[in-house]
């Protein structure tokens, strides 16, 4: 239980500390940041060796070790090696090892070292909001689009859920697609046409018209996270109950940090699903639901 614990709590802070340790060296610099956390950690340290004992009772408490192992006083090296042995025999000693190392271990490495990076480069992104990303992103929430099967049958038939025919359009650049989520280049084939979210039958079901590539594009370049061409965007959070009503959770936002407040939003458990919306027009832009387990 306790290992449990410790491997719990060591991974939100993993998780947890990418933002503002980013923060801190943004106003600090990396050499104040790495200095200050070498700080913490040696007072820890220290202050773990002078509390904390191998035994609860030198500190008056009952120990819960075995007797033979209270019997002990010392033991050698050989002894040491026999306890690793016996420890390793156990097979959930070799589950942990492998989820932590060889699954959880390799993810976390792999976005602390190249994740923010990435998003910089990739998609411009500052370094805080990179971080936020990375952080964030991965563990909360999931970003839908428009489904590919619902593009396909706009796209066959030539008409929305109307029965309207489906607009071609070239676009000028900025267009919203819903298809792949980013603003469209110039020049980009696509389709205006009327779409209805996906909510259950309910009195605020509603039309709206969307941009979407004229032909399959393949969906969003980006895995996870919130669409990184739309971050710092003015839009609407419209949260929907079970029964297809808006929640009164629903609230806007300048994009700017729109992790924090989903996670606010998602917080309330009678919100099933966020749909984003464009302030001045009130489009559709994408859904948002809880990440899943």
């Amino acid at each position: 239980m306790l290992s449990g614990l410790g491997l719990f709590f060591g991974n939100i802070g993993a998780l947890a500390a990418q933002v503002p340790l980013r923060l801190m060296i943004e106003h600090y610099g990396w050499r104040g940041v790495v200095l200050g956390s070498a700080g913490i950690v040696l007072a820890v340290s220290v202050l773990a060796w002078a509390v904390v004992r191998n035994d609860p009772t030198a500190r008056g408490f009952r120990s819960y070790a075995p007797a033979a192992l209270q019997r002990k006083e010392s033991a050698n090296f050989a002894t040491v090696l026999r306890g690793f042995r016996r420890v390793f025999a156990y097979r959930n000693t070799w589950l942990i090892f492998f989820a932590q190392g060889g699954l959880v271990g390799s993810i976390m490495s792999f976005t602390g070292l190249w994740g923010t990076p990435f998003l910089k480069a990739r998609f411009g992104l500052p370094p805080a909001s990179a971080a936020a990303v990375d952080q964030t992103g991965r563990m909360t929430f999931a970003i839908h689009h428009i489904d590919e099967h619902v593009l396909a049958q706009v796209r066959q038939s030539g008409r929305d859920v109307s029965g309207n025919p489906v607009v071609a359009v070239t676009t000028e650049g900025g267009e919203p697609l819903r298809c792949c989520l980013r603003d469209a280049d110039p020049g980009e084939r696509a389709i205006l046409f009327g779409y209805e979210p996906v909510i259950p039958a309910s009195p605020y079901r509603e039309i709206g018209a969307v941009f979407a590539h004229a032909e399959p594009c393949g969906g969003p370049d980006f895995a996870e996270g919130y669409p990184p061409q739309w971050r710092g965007r003015r839009q609407v959070l419209r949260a929907y109950d079970e029964r297809g009503w808006i929640h009164p959770s629903t609230r806007d936002h300048d994009g700017s940090d729109p992790e924090s407040v989903i996670e606010r939003i998602l917080a309330n458990p009678d919100v099933v699903q966020i749909h984003s919306r464009n302030v001045g027009y009130g489009c559709y832009m994408f859904t948002i639901t809880r990440a899943a387990a």
